[in-house]
């Protein structure tokens, strides 16, 4: 599901390291580390922003120079992200006014601003999952080119770890003869959308045996703290203690919000330093499980 909290959010400062690139025939950022030294790729899969907004490819390359392994961010959604005056109109509509009657007005003016902005991402709802397909051929595409020493890994935000819950489930091959390889060697989400939770989740682990690491908030509307701990309880009862096993859930608390990892606003202290914390999350994870 989406909620407000997916069309808010911070817009970060700074000028990517990366450029853009056609990888086997997709567009996509790509930024590598000056130290990278192996074979092993991440796919960075986008909120629905997409690379419009600056965050994404920011984030991209701190885990590129982070972690010495190159960085791929496919250009998704397909045909376009949200526009990014959403976050400033979503603002103006959280803004309380009292009874101020011009206030109001802005207000109502302001909302069919972002419909008008918002309805063109959500009329391409199918195409943002029929792009599935073309994630599984992209990430088939790099593991082949790898050899035997590379891995693969994928991180994904909001709508972005909808699409690498779904690469981690897919097999290595399309003709499933290599039914007992994963095609996702480890990954990272933080703030998923769209998921059967925790079912979804714990299969990931559980069946296909894939390194997971999750960032969660005490304060997300797409999956509320109940949820967080029916995956807890889930992943216990199922998989075992997480000490023991190849997973992790990190919930991050203090009015955190979905979307913090990519769109921490400044101003919120307690969410910068859950975003901080998030990306060190996902360079620990990758450093373990990638070189």
């Amino acid at each position: 599901m989406a909620c407000a909290d997916c069309f808010r959010g911070g817009r970060a400062t700074g000028t990517p390291a990366g450029e853009m690139m056609i990888i086997h025939g997709v567009a996509c950022y790509f930024t590598s580390a000056s130290n990278t030294f192996t074979a092993s790729k991440i796919l960075y899969l986008c909120d629905g922003f997409g690379l419009a907004l600056v965050n994404n490819k920011l984030l991209a390359d701190r885990l590129a120079a982070s972690t010495g392994i190159d960085v791929i961010a496919p250009d998704v959604p397909p045909g376009g992200g949200l526009d990014t005056s959403a976050l400033e109109l979503t603002d103006i509509l959280s803004d309380p006014v009292g009874w101020n009657p011009l206030a109001w007005l802005r207000k109502a003016w302001t909302f069919t601003r972002l419909i008008v902005v918002a309805l063109p991402f959500i009329t391409k709802r199918k195409q943002r999952f029929q792009c599935m397909d073309e994630m599984i051929s992209l990430a088939r595409n790099l593991k082949g080119e790898m050899g035997d020493d590379g891995k693969l890994g994928a991180t994904g935000y909001c709508y972005g770890g909808w699409l690498t819950m779904k690469l981690c489930a897919a097999p290595l091959s399309a003709d499933d003869k290599d039914a007992g390889e994963n095609l996702i060697d480890a990954a990272f989400t933080a703030h998923p959308s769209w998921l059967d939770v925790p079912k979804e989740i714990v299969d990931v682990v559980k069946l296909k045996h894939v390194p997971l690491s999750l960032a969660l908030a005490d304060k997300d509307m797409t999956m509320p703290i109940k949820k967080v701990e029916e995956v807890e309880v889930a992943l216990r009862e199922e998989v075992g203690r997480p000490e023991e096993n190849d997973y992790e859930v990190v919930v991050y608390r203090g009015n955190i919000p979905h979307g913090f990892a990519v769109r921490a606003r400044e101003v919120y202290k307690e969410q910068m330093r859950a975003a901080d914390d998030a990306a060190e999350q996902a360079v620990k994870w990758f450093k373990k499980y990638l070189r």
